[in-house]
């Protein structure tokens, strides 16, 4: 087997947008990625925005053992693919518009699934 990389992609888009079902709101992240070589070849990344309380454990006040730092509430993109029917980290699109679209499709999809209906889209 031969070492070194096999494909290389490049970011040509990002998009985010704020989805609002029932009482959950939440931001969903697309970004899109083009194979350098096979221009119809894309990747595309779903994150959605969490809010975290975290804690550092270092440094520690010695005689507790305590962390000094108080907690923070700090944004972390958690994967969101697992929730779309078909898999986005390799596919086939005419263009960067068309694969883009076909990702938004599958979002809309499940979050329509997820609402039981239609969701609103605003643009």
């Amino acid at each position: 087997m031969r070492k070194g990389v096999s494909h290389l992609y490049a970011l040509v888009k990002t998009v985010e947008f704020d989805v609002v079902l029932g009482d959950d709101s939440f931001a969903l992240r697309v970004e899109l990625f083009q194979d350098k070589t096979r221009r119809q070849t894309f990747r595309a990344n779903i994150w959605r925005n969490e809010l975290y309380r975290i804690q550092s454990t270092f440094p520690q006040n010695p005689s507790t053992g305590r962390p000094e730092h108080q907690p923070s509430d700090e944004v972390i993109l958690i994967d969101w693919s697992s929730n779309l029917r078909g898999n986005y980290s390799v596919f086939k699109a005419a263009s960067s518009a068309a694969a883009l679209n076909m990702v938004l499709k599958a979002i809309r999809a499940a979050l329509d699934h997820a609402a039981g209906g239609k969701v609103e889209w605003r643009r």
